[in-house]
């Protein structure tokens, strides 16, 4: 049967495949989207309706947002594209649909690629009969685009509350998301808008007296500090407010003697601020020092290289 033209059926079964797989793509990103936004916002939310979270707390609505993207990724787009259909499996699958077609469209297909003899009077004319049907087949018909828009509305719905969140509060939105995204951030949570740290990171020699003014544009009250040593300990000491100047507190934090490094936020109420290091640079101290000893002949000593450390001896003169 390869005589037989096969065009006029393979042509709209091809036509309507490619629809699937167009339609299987959008379906695929939309879900996707929907998942990965959904997750976004609600870890946004507990960011800020729940602060300040725990540092633990983060990593795990962070493992969470990845692993329920990936699960979208795979369920909606890798497993149903991971196939091909060819166009027999299609014309099944439109047989199935309309019994009335008789298995003339995948009897044509598989006859033509695999010839067994036959009449061929007969298989032209089936191969007629299966054209004719092909014809009558609408891609927009039998390949429905209702799956995709169960998925579009919601990913256009969670779109809109992400845009009016940036539009509303850009700075809070921002920060919540870095935070969503990037739990390891040094980003404070919503409220660190509210604070100007001054001079944020600093660096320092060992024994310098290190301080610091935060400025804090909110209700009058006491200001938390919170240093994170360098060997795993975390101290917190709370501050009075100095001068106020309209809505703005100012606080100092003064460390008479610096010897560690440390990283330090300040918090007040439900409200932290971003995240700065104080590195503390050890103060220059001599290691290693020779001393080379020349002695007076009267003495009766030959010359000599000896360690200098901690203090040099010799004879005067």
């Amino acid at each position: 049967m390869n005589h037989l033209p096969p065009d006029r059926i393979t042509r709209p079964l091809a036509t309507i495949l490619r629809r699937v797989r167009r339609l299987q793509w959008a379906r695929g990103l939309l879900a996707v989207a929907t998942i990965a936004l959904a997750a976004l916002l609600a870890t946004m939310a507990a960011d800020f309706f729940l602060a300040p979270l725990p540092a633990a707390v983060r990593w795990a609505l962070w493992s969470a947002f990845v692993v329920l993207t990936l699960w979208g990724a795979l369920t909606f787009l890798w497993r149903p594209l991971s196939g091909h259909p060819g166009l027999v499996r299609v014309a099944r699958w439109l047989e199935g649909k309309h019994p009335e077609l008789q298995e003339r469209l995948s009897t044509v297909l598989e006859l033509a690629d695999n010839p067994q003899g036959g009449s061929e009077s007969l298989l032209a004319e089936l191969a007629a009969a299966a054209g004719a049907d092909a014809d009558g087949l609408d891609p927009a018909v039998e390949v429905r685009n209702r799956k995709v828009k169960t998925w579009l509305w919601p990913a256009i719905a969670l779109l809109v509350a992400m845009v009016v969140l940036f539009t509303g509060w850009p700075r809070e939105a921002g920060r919540l998301l870095v935070r969503a995204v990037a739990p390891f951030a040094s980003v404070g949570n919503a409220g660190a808008v509210a604070f100007r740290i001054v001079p944020g990171d600093i660096e320092a020699m060992e024994g310098d007296a290190v301080s610091i003014q935060a400025f804090y544009d909110g209700p009058p009250g006491r200001l938390v500090i919170v240093c994170s040593l360098d060997d795993g300990r975390t101290l917190r000491e709370e501050l009075a407010p100095g001068g106020r100047s309209g809505s703005t507190t100012e606080f100092t934090y003064h460390l008479p003697v610096a010897r560690h490094g440390f990283r330090y936020h300040f918090e007040a109420g439900r409200s932290q601020s971003d995240s700065h290091r104080v590195t503390v640079w050890p103060l220059p101290r001599l290691g290693h020092a020779t001393a080379s000893y020349a002695c007076p002949a009267c003495t009766g000593l030959a010359p000599a290289r000896r360690d200098a450390l901690p203090e040099v001896k010799a004879v005067a003169g």
